[in-house]
């Protein structure tokens, strides 16, 4: 008998750790991200799948990253084919939704 209550309770904590590990990626999809040197045919598509799609921004590490690794990221990044409402939110619309005041419609009309 004390076999099964040790198999239950091994179950149960199997169970618990599942769903602690399903919190935790849920609270990490909630950071944002930029995709400064990390714009690579592999990189990016693997972000895409994990954060959550208006938490990803551009960056491209300027002036920290050499000008040379900026523009080849910055061209590995425009060879990874996305949906054009995906580039678009990534290239600003995100950037503008988590800082409006520096959206184009407000810069110049602060109150």
């Amino acid at each position: 008998m004390l076999r099964g209550e040790q198999k239950l309770s091994r179950a149960r904590a199997m169970i618990d750790r599942k769903r602690e590990v399903e919190k935790r990626m849920a609270l990490l999809r909630r950071f944002y991200f930029d995709i400064a040197l990390s714009s690579s045919p592999m990189a990016l598509p693997s972000l895409l799948a994990f954060a959550e799609p208006g938490r990803v921004l551009y960056g491209s590490d300027f002036p920290f990253a050499p000008a040379p690794a900026v523009r080849f990221m910055r061209r590995e990044y425009d060879d990874v084919p996305l949906e054009e409402a995906v580039r678009t939110a990534i290239d600003h619309r995100n950037a503008t939704a988590l800082f409006p005041r520096f959206a184009p419609s407000q810069i110049g009309h602060a109150s």
